[in-house]
């Protein structure tokens, strides 16, 4: 997870076997914003900001300082 005031990035990876996973289509790798209000923990889904079958071009993204500031800021 990466944090930013209220944004937050979060990872979320699924089953490497399609069969198992809960949602239908969706991409094994998946990078999350969410946020939250002030006093209060519940995390509340805004948007997918990426989605990658590869573990190395989700890789790429996560550890791309730049870009994960970029989406936490703007």
């Amino acid at each position: 997870m990466y944090v930013q005031g209220h944004k937050i990035l979060k990872i979320c990876v699924l089953p490497e076997d399609p069969r198992h996973r809960e949602i239908d289509d969706s991409l094994r790798y998946s990078l999350m914003e969410m946020k939250t209000s002030q006093d209060d923990d519940y995390q509340e889904f805004v948007d997918v900001r990426f989605e990658a079958e590869s573990p190395e071009e989700f890789e790429q993204v996560i550890f791309d300082e730049s870009k994960l500031k970029q989406w936490l800021v703007g």
